[in-house]
């Protein structure tokens, strides 16, 4: 009897153990699973019902309309005042206020993760706000600037958005050294018709940094976590982003005029 316990027993472990090492096994492959995050489009009768939900929820008085993920957008609302709000301090909590009480189409829920980057009074006695880009998990979003416009009678219209549950994999698969090995010898053609060619001192300049980069397409958005790479004679000449999990060039941005 004891025998059939202790082989009950044995069976048991080795069933347990088969279990976690198979789920360390499979780690990486839920990993995989689950990159890049993705937001897809809402249907017309959804974004309906969000931009009555907004309007609402201001009393009509904010005209920005949602974008096709059902958060604050950009619209063309300019709204003169007779009167002028003086005090700065003023202007920015009516600011912080509104897009924390907007945070189901901001996603901006806390002040702590607001970060002043300008502020200043325009021809029509409003005024214009700029918050600085989403830093998510240490990670900067780009794109993600957010402006707010108020004059005395209160804030009227709010330009873009943070986002949310973004999955930044644990460990990165290509280094920084390593995607400014691969770009080494890599040619860039600009107007009218020249030719860069990326050398070791076209990385000499501003160093890189790792960011979350949104790829939208028609009817999604990706969230990529990528290599935001400096090159160029003056060190931001151009700034090439590189999917640190995958290898992919995601896009390449000119950063002056010719």
């Amino acid at each position: 009897m004891r025998k059939i316990k202790n082989k009950i027993l044995i069976a048991i472990i080795f069933l347990y153990f088969c279990f976690f090492y198979g789920c360390a096994l499979n780690s990486d492959n839920d990993s995989e699973d689950l990159y890049p995050t993705a937001i897809y489009s809402l249907s017309d009768s959804k974004l309906e019902q969000l931009q009555s939900e907004f309007d609402k929820l201001n009393n009509n008085k904010i005209g920005t309309r949602l974008d096709q993920f059902g958060y604050t957008g950009y619209t063309m609302v300019y709204i003169a005042s007779e009167a002028f709000i003086s005090d700065s301090n003023t202007v920015k909590q009516m600011a912080i206020t509104a897009l924390i009480k907007n945070s189901k189409f901001t996603n901006v829920s806390k002040e702590s993760s607001l970060s002043l980057n300008r502020m200043f009074q325009t021809s029509n006695n409003s005024w214009k706000i700029f918050f600085n880009e989403q830093v998510y998990k240490g990670l900067r979003v780009e794109e993600t600037t957010l402006t707010v416009y108020l004059n005395s009678d209160g804030v009227y219209r709010l330009d873009n958005h943070f986002f949310k549950d973004i999955y930044i994999p644990p460990k990165t698969e290509y280094s920084e050294s390593e995607v400014k090995e691969s770009l080494l010898g890599r040619e860039i053609k600009y107007y009218p018709n020249r030719v860069y060619i990326i050398t070791d001192s076209s990385f000499s300049g501003i160093p890189s940094e790792k960011v979350i980069i949104p790829v939208q397409t028609d009817t999604q958005i990706e969230f990529r976590v990528a290599w935001k790479i400096n090159i160029g004679e003056s060190g931001f000449d151009w700034a090439i982003y590189v999917d640190t999990i995958t290898g992919e060039e995601i896009k390449i941005i000119q950063n002056f005029i010719t």
